[in-house]
């Protein structure tokens, strides 16, 4: 490869260990970070003894945000711990064993998931969770807006800063405090439970007639010691963390600390959760996975299967910084809100981020928000009949645009198109030369998109599969191929002489916001020469471009 997705070679090497499906996600990943951190979080990979963490490990470097993995306060081997600790839990806890689908480090495309035991009218059975939610709401090492970062619980942090970061010597990652650690590190005379002494022994996930179920030993931990004395409680004053460590050793907290406490131990006891917010509504709560929806629970009420209910917008986050809605599972009456962004010459705008807003007493509340995909549409799921504004958010705009929109009917859609004052870009258009020789070269393709967009409330960056973006490919001979990285007029062949062979270009340059991901096939044929034939995995971030050397 004559110019690629500036990967290094231990960057190649750690991406080679993983299965399949985790390539294209993990090379976008590296190709985000300079050569340095690439190389950091290549030995990490590398150094995975063990195979079967390595989908875990993976898994996260590839789903965490650009701006994380950069951070001078990630470690990269927290997400070694990580999986360790996941494997860790696996062997102490009855109601869920891990389950490998193909043999890891063996099959090329190997994955895992959890199994769990549940009780429905007195009878025990085994449910398996899909892998994707394993990956996303079990194995990530970030809950919502906290850093996946080293912490010492018993460290004051100052009133107004949400989180303070330590190194491995002095902090620990919140799911092995949780487990085990706090309990080591406890302070005299304080009450300090662990995952350890509640939730080994539990027979099943869920619905357990007499309530000895793993997620009601959830609730007791947070609601008790195994001294029977009160460990936290409700209310919050002073400094307010968002470090599941940090709200451990404050004992204390509202709707949002509560619910960061709930997922984190969740999480660490295997169990799928996510915190849920309602907007136009001060609260949030949590959400645990059981075979087919989502069960909304809240410790603090002692509510399990609790319907709450939300007439706006109602949302998740995952680790990446995005956001996913869960509207319908609160509001039996909805509609379809799509923003359609446009630049000056009313082409579609990838990329930007929409923001959505909900009234709250005089003001507006934070409804959550999305990125535009390839054709500019950023769908959301709301409320029926209600007053919603909209905020968009783009490089190609001069500045933050908003409105509002009011009054869609239950089941109808509306659309809101928003024009942006920037153009997006073009690729160039060379000339065309025709045949320079006889040296056929044809492109093949098998790439996927992945739409990348910026968090307007973390500033992370996070992307989502969508639709491939508008590539380019051309056939240039050396001159032209030089003519083309100075930004000159070039042309295009059809085909090369042999002995001069020149250059395939693959250019993802009419995207703003859609990165193309996966492989790229260049074959070579002609009259007096060997037919090639050659498959690249790449990683084209928009913008950008990659090259491969053909002929002699």
């Amino acid at each position: 490869m004559l110019q690629g997705d500036g990967l290094t070679v231990d960057a190649e090497a750690a991406i080679a260990r993983m299965p399949a499906w985790l390539v294209p996600d993990l090379r976008l990943a590296f190709s985000s970070q300079d050569a340095d951190r690439q190389d950091e979080l290549a030995a990490v990979i590398l150094g995975v003894e063990d195979p079967a963490l390595l989908d875990e490990v993976g898994f996260a470097l590839a789903h965490l945000s650009p701006e994380v993995l950069k951070a001078n306060n990630f470690y990269p081997q927290v997400v070694v711990e990580n999986a360790a600790l996941i494997y860790e839990a696996d062997a102490q806890l009855d109601y869920v064993e891990i389950v490998e689908e193909g043999t890891p480090g063996v099959d090329a495309d190997w994955r895992s998931t959890t199994r769990y035991l549940v009780e429905t009218d007195g009878a025990v059975r085994s449910v398996d969770l899909d892998s994707e939610l394993y990956y996303w709401y079990i194995v990530h090492p970030r809950i919502e807006d906290e850093n996946p970062w080293y912490i010492d619980a018993w460290a004051e942090c100052t009133r107004s800063t949400l989180e303070c970061a330590a190194d491995p010597e002095t902090g620990h990652f919140w799911r092995r405090f949780l487990w085990d650690a706090a309990k080591d590190t406890c302070p005299e005379g304080e009450s300090c439970p662990v995952v350890t002494e509640f939730l080994p022994g539990a027979p099943v996930l869920w619905g357990a007639a007499d309530g000895n179920d793993a997620v009601h030993a959830v609730a007791s931990m947070l609601l008790s010691s195994p001294d029977g004395s009160r460990w936290m409680n409700f209310g919050a004053y002073g400094e307010r963390s968002i470090q599941p460590n940090r709200i451990y050793a404050l004992g204390r907290g509202n709707c949002g600390e509560w619910a960061d406490m709930t997922t984190s131990i969740a999480r660490t006891a295997l169990i799928p959760n996510v915190n849920v917010t309602p907007s136009s509504w001060d609260h949030t709560w949590t959400s645990f996975y059981l075979e087919d929806r989502w069960v909304a629970w809240e410790p603090v009420n002692w509510w399990f299967d609790y319907p709450y209910g939300s007439s706006y917008a109602t949302y998740a986050s995952r680790g990446d910084a995005s956001v996913w809605y869960h509207t319908e599972q609160y509001n039996p009456n909805v509609a379809t809100l799509e923003v359609v962004v446009r630049d000056a010459d009313d082409r579609p705008v990838d990329g930007a981020t929409v923001v959505l807003w909900s009234p709250y007493d005089s003001s507006w509340w934070y409804a959550g928000e999305l990125v535009t995909d390839r054709d500019g549409v950023a769908r959301f799921t709301v409320g029926a009949d209600l007053e919603f504004a909209w905020l968009v958010s783009s490089d190609l705009a001069g500045e933050t645009l908003s409105g509002t929109v009011a009054g869609i009917a239950a089941g109808a859609s509306d659309s809101v198109t928003v024009s942006v004052d920037g153009a997006m870009p073009t690729a160039p258009a060379p000339d065309s030369v025709g045949a320079l020789g006889e040296l056929v070269v044809t492109v093949d393709t098998a790439l996927e998109g992945r739409v990348i967009g910026e968090s307007y409330r973390l500033e992370d960056r996070s992307s989502q599969p969508g639709a491939l973006p508008e590539l380019a490919a051309w056939v240039l001979s050396w001159d032209d191929y030089a003519a083309f990285e100075a930004g000159e007029p070039f042309a295009a062949a059809d085909a090369l002489d042999a002995a001069d062979g020149g250059v395939v270009v693959v250019a993802n340059l009419a995207s703003v916001g859609t990165a193309a991901v996966g492989d790229i096939t260049v074959s070579t044929s002609g009259a007096g020469t060997t037919a090639v034939s050659v498959t690249h995995t790449v990683a084209i971030q928009p913008g950008a471009w990659v090259a491969f050397a053909v002929g002699e």
